[in-house]
């Protein structure tokens, strides 16, 4: 603006952002996702497009999770997960987000994921709540035993 001035330039749009890595959620999700990045090739390329949808938290050391915020991005998660090598978790009986796992997954990880995205959605007050699972080499269902608490989210988030 000062130069515009200095130059006499009165009628020129207002310099603007529109760059995601000036953004600090995303720039933040970036250095993130590269600090433990650990495949090449068409999985990474996917990966680093998915980053800028969802919510992006960091579960484990070596583990993210994008989990969805809308339809929209529930699409786009169910849509990439197999070419992001990614472990897809979504419910299947109650209303609520899908999301996508990167990283070794335990099973032993899979209770707190489901209660992240019971968290997010509406799971059934009595009934039993179950999540869907599946990767490149497994599927199943597992019942969900917990909804985890909104203070743990926030210290997962990026």
């Amino acid at each position: 603006l000062e130069l515009a001035e200095a130059y006499g330039i009165q009628n020129f749009e207002p310099p603007g952002g529109g760059c995601l890595l000036t953004e600090s959620s995303f720039s933040g999700r970036l250095r993130d996702y590269f600090d433990v990045e650990n495949v090449s090739g068409e999985a990474r390329l996917v990966r680093s497009s998915l980053l800028r949808h969802g919510r992006y938290l960091r579960v484990a050391d070596k583990v993210r999770l994008l989990v969805g915020r809308h339809e929209q991005e529930n699409n786009v998660l169910n849509q990439q997960w197999r070419r992001a090598e990614a472990v897809h978790f979504k419910p299947e009986n109650f209303q609520g987000p899908e999301a996508i796992a990167f990283g070794p997954v335990p099973d032993e990880m899979f209770q707190m994921i489901g209660g992240i995205l019971a968290r997010y959605g509406k799971p059934h007050p009595v009934e039993q709540n179950t999540i869907e699972y599946q990767s490149s080499s497994s599927k199943g269902t597992f019942v969900l035993h917990t909804v985890v608490p909104e203070e743990t989210i926030k210290e997962m988030i990026v």
